[in-house]
């Protein structure tokens, strides 16, 4: 994973460090499941909160990040009930806005209708929206090497705009903040290589919300810091994601009956992916499985006909 040490820094002053990210689900015939998690890479990496470990109550924890080595492993393992969902984040801190986090809802659904019982794994991981908020993003993630142009400065005009149309202000306030914010960006910021907005983020952070805070009652400040904030995040932690490795597998009963899977082994499905893959789009996992039961049907057969035969002699006989 290419890790930011501070969001001031972005992808000038990294280290690559490829994180390998593994969920592993058995289902078993009762419709109870284990969900297993397997991290391996870098220790920081694996400790910050792009992608959340599992942790606390219910979890069976092994880890070398206490150890002195190259590479360090995590795993969390826990057994759920029937039709028992998963949290779409395993992050437990406050630090970090929800809407910020990695978000990825897992649910493993179980019927039993006698005769079929059905296993379904409903899995996503939700998108990062770069497409719609900052698309030059994209060439970060696609090509590091080589970014757009201008991709800092797109970032900085959403993190700024976006900010002051999500406050509550009245209509007045926010065109007058509009126009000088806007006129900051064309004419400061826009102007500026990459390099040098990241590398003085901080600076030119604090100078940003000053114009947009500066003509507003106080009464707003808390607001925007915080809406920024969680904007500011929600671009780190899609940047902190841009090297990561993502293997998903689950081992259903009975015989299946459909899949978006990448590949199959005897009875484990796999999905390969990375953050491209829900860069700008949802990334969706499902499988269904069915099970059969022939004797049950037989009976189910024959209690029908029984029944049947039952009513046509009462009403003979009535």
């Amino acid at each position: 994973m290419i890790k930011l040490i501070q969001f001031r820094y972005l992808l000038f002053l990294f280290i690559f460090s490829c994180v390998e990210h593994k969920y592993h689900i058995v289902v078993s015939p009762d419709g109870g499941y284990s969900f297993e998690y397997k991290g391996h890479g870098d220790r920081q990496d694996l400790m910050d909160v792009d992608v959340p470990l599992p942790e606390g109550l219910g979890w069976l924890v092994h880890s070398t990040l206490d150890a002195d080595t190259e590479s360090y492993d995590y795993t969390a393992l826990k057994f759920l009930n029937v039709n028992e969902s998963l949290p779409s984040s395993f992050y437990t801190g406050d630090s970090v806005y929800f809407p910020s986090l990695l978000s990825h809802p897992m649910q493993v659904q179980y019927s039993n209708w006698f005769v079929k019982e059905t296993y379904t794994l409903k899995a996503q991981f939700e998108s990062r929206k770069v497409s719609e908020k900052y698309p030059m993003v994209k060439s970060m993630i696609v090509d590091p090497e080589n970014p757009q142009i201008g991709w800092a400065s797109q970032v900085f005009n959403y993190l700024f705009t976006e900010t002051l149309s999500r406050t509550p202000l009245e209509f007045n306030q926010q065109g007058m903040v509009a126009i000088e914010l806007k006129r900051w960006l064309n004419e400061e910021i826009a102007i500026l290589p990459d390099s040098v907005l990241i590398d003085d983020f901080d600076e030119l952070r604090e100078t940003g919300l000053d114009i947009i805070m500066r003509p507003l009652p106080p009464i707003h400040y808390d607001a925007m810091d915080s809406l920024f904030k969680q904007l500011e995040d929600e671009v780190r932690i899609t940047l902190d994601l841009m090297d990561d490795e993502f293997e998903f597998s689950i081992v259903l009963p009975g015989k299946l009956v459909n899949t978006n899977a990448d590949s199959t082994s005897g009875d484990t499905l796999f999905w390969m992916y990375s953050l491209e893959d829900f860069l700008s789009e949802d990334f969706i996992l499902s499988a269904r499985s069915e099970q059969y039961h022939p004797n049950r049907i037989n009976v189910v057969i024959l209690l029908g006909v029984a029944l049947i035969l039952g009513l046509f002699i009462f009403r003979r006989y009535r």
